[in-house]
């Protein structure tokens, strides 16, 4: 792979390697959005802005969002997607009726469109080679991006008249597109910074660096923020463990009742020795054993 250009897209100019499209003719150039790039909000912002430069060199530009698993673009423009590629490829509709022209851009959009359940077959169709060819008859750039993680598009991305890597140079995926250009981020953090854009919204920047189909929303959900931002109930630390090791379960409760049968025999034992219904030796008695015995108190009931 070519030497990779460093792109920022707040920068008015395009840097040297991304060349103007010739006037008299159309071309088709295909931006492969690397899956591992980890930056949602730069990819489709390197699209807008070589998309805007083309166009105010006198260039007819049409963007096309062939991201159909995952589209970001026409929330960084405005647009909607009610409909464009996926009804154009898969259901027939025309180019026209999906094309949108922008009033805050120079160029026309097409966006990703209709959901579709095998995307696949989207990717196989013929009906790419009739886009292509017409875009070129009409003197037309048609600017694709698109996934670079689906084997599929191969095909289509050899028809292009030009292909650029967006995301990392050495990507694994990137290696089976031999002499494709590589655009990637400004070189330091700070850069990043400064060529982050507002207009983008915080929902749409990866902080994990997961991309996919199975991932729908990679920023902390509301739920999240709002449980983050409740005060939290301080914690009772528990008591360190005594040095001579575990306590047995359950003998802080027991050792009252243990005292309190305790005390209850005893006193039984009294009073039992002291009315005569056994004796204690060493303890008086109330009455003599005879008088007072359970059989002298029985004795008149015979």
């Amino acid at each position: 792979m070519n030497a990779p250009i460093r792109f920022d897209p707040v920068q008015s100019t395009l840097p040297e390697g991304v060349l103007l499209p010739p006037s008299a003719s159309g071309e088709v150039v295909a931006l492969l959005v690397d899956p591992g790039t980890g930056m949602d909000g730069w990819p489709p912002r390197v699209a807008r802005s070589v998309a805007r430069t083309w166009a105010e060199r006198d260039r007819s530009v049409v963007l096309l969002d062939a991201h159909i698993e995952r589209p970001a673009l026409h929330h960084l423009l405005g647009a909607s997607n009610t409909e464009g590629i996926t009804d154009a490829v898969e259901y027939g509709a025309s180019l026209s009726r999906v094309t949108q022209s922008l009033e805050s851009e120079p160029f026309d959009f097409i966006p990703a469109g209709t959901v579709l359940s095998d995307p696949r077959e989207f990717w196989r169709s013929r009906r790419w080679n009739a886009l292509m060819d017409r875009a070129r008859k009409e003197q037309r750039v048609l600017l694709l991006y698109r996934p670079a993680s689906e084997p599929e598009i191969n095909s289509v991305v050899r028809q292009a008249d030009r292909s650029f890597w967006v995301g990392r140079p050495d990507a694994p995926d990137a290696a089976q597109y031999p002499g494709i250009r590589a655009i990637v981020p400004p070189r330091s953090p700070e850069d990043r910074d400064a060529a982050a854009d507002p207009a983008v919204e915080d929902r749409y920047r990866s902080p994990s660096g997961l991309i996919g189909s199975t991932q729908e929303t990679i920023a902390p959900k509301p739920e999240r923020e709002r449980e983050q931002a409740r005060p939290q109930k301080p914690t009772r630390p528990r008591p360190a463990p005594s040095p001579g090791g575990a306590r047995p379960v359950g003998t802080r409760r027991s050792t009252p009742w243990i005292l309190l049968i305790l005390v209850l025999i005893l006193a039984g034992g009294v009073i039992g020795h002291w009315f005569g219904v056994f004796t204690i030796p060493g303890l008086p008695v109330r009455m003599e054993p005879a008088e007072t015995g359970l059989l002298g108190l029985l004795s008149p009931l015979r």
